[in-house]
């Protein structure tokens, strides 16, 4: 009633909740844990707390005056009450989401991303992928101007320089805009003197070359070439309160900390170190607890290690969160089979050729097992 005796403000109210309500069910592909656009919704929402304090303040008056004889010494009920209203309704959203939203010790991100730049050689060149780690370092690199020598270049085109001319044009399908950053990655790295080092592993789209891991990225490296054993990195890096329970840690840092935890584990178990490189991937697992692409990822290394069992509640769970994640069942049953349980193994491979006729792993290892069996 409040609302709509102002048509402007409450027609504005009403238009936001139902463009939020038609964004949600039809036009946002993202999971709402990671969605960090929710600011102007949370703005509208503390416009209706206070619509909703002026409404019960305007009651308030209006029943002061009909029992005025209420009073505290020379003050109505009211004169206490409203101002009692004013301060504790505030009070009440504060204390339930105070956590959530102190970031008083959060230097994460910020770490995170001065550790990846630390990494880097002089006058690298630097290709990033993915929110978590581009946005650190473009804060770094361009408010705080930090490793000016290094060019970075972000694979999708949105942010830096666009040298993939994706939005130039015509649009692109993603087959199309996936071969042309491709080919002229290849050519910049083929002719470059420069170091040049990727956020990921991209082995695959750069024949001729492999990635070698150093800390937190990969360099490129010539096929051939021999390495020689390396600084470590990891000495130096920092990440101010991993393990602190008073910093929340929401979706996408739980990622980042996942990612920071499996990459420690990766270079213990280079050296050799078994038990640190478990140690490490038992904590990228737990924190990680709801990040799809880290169990799968989490299963490949735990069979790495020989820890089978391991690496068998890790595909599960990544294809719980991916029922059609058909490298996944591959490797649960290849997994299934170093524990000689061939029928276990056998129904992997057959649901991920299921899912998909032509994963061609899939296909050799049960045309394997029907051999063996013969």
């Amino acid at each position: 009633g409040f609302l709509f005796k102002r048509k402007g403000e409450g027609l504005f109210l009403l238009l936001i909740i139902l463009g939020n309500l038609f964004y949600i069910l039809f036009l946002n592909t993202v999971s709402l844990k990671l969605t960090a656009f929710g600011i102007p919704s949370y703005l509208v929402i503390a416009l209706g707390i206070g619509y909703g304090m002026g409404y019960l303040l305007e009651k308030g008056r209006g029943i002061n005056e009909r029992y005025n004889r209420i009073r505290l010494g020379s003050k109505s009920l009211y004169e206490y009450v409203a101002p009692l209203l004013i301060l504790v309704l505030p009070l009440l959203p504060l204390s339930k989401n105070y956590c959530e939203n102190d970031r008083s010790r959060y230097y994460l991100a910020y770490d995170y991303g001065l550790n990846i730049l630390k990494t880097l050689e002089k006058n690298a060149i630097f290709f990033s992928s993915g929110d978590i780690a581009t946005f650190a370092i473009a804060y770094l690199n361009i408010v705080e101007t930090k490793r000016p020598d290094v060019t970075i270049y972000h694979r999708s085109g949105n942010l830096y320089q666009d040298i993939y001319s994706f939005y130039t044009g015509r649009r692109l399908s993603g087959e199309e805009r996936e071969k042309q950053r491709n080919r002229i990655e290849r050519e910049m790295v083929s002719t470059t003197s420069r170091p040049v080092y990727y956020i990921r592993d991209v082995s695959e789209e750069l024949p001729g070359y492999f990635l070698e891991p150093q800390g937190l990225v990969y360099r490129v490296r010539r096929e051939g070439v021999k390495i020689r054993k390396g600084r470590n990195y990891w000495k130096d890096y920092r990440m101010r309160g991993m393990e602190d329970e008073r910093v929340f840690k929401d979706y996408l840092t739980r990622r980042m900390v996942a990612e920071y935890y499996y990459r420690l584990g990766n270079y213990y178990f280079q050296r050799g170190d078994r038990k640190k490189a478990v140690e490490q991937y038992s904590k990228a697992s737990r924190i990680g607890w709801e990040v799809k692409g880290r169990h799968y990822s989490l299963g490949q290394a735990y069979q790495r290690v020989g820890m089978i069992d391991m690496a068998i509640l890790e595909y599960e769970k990544a294809i719980e969160f991916r029922p059609h994640f058909t490298s996944a069942y591959n490797n649960l049953g290849v997994c299934y089979a170093q524990k000689e349980q061939y029928q276990e193994a056998k129904r992997e491979w057959e649901k991920a050729l299921s899912i998909n006729p032509g994963h061609e792993e899939a296909g050799k290892n049960l045309e394997r097992l029907k051999n063996r069996e013969q």
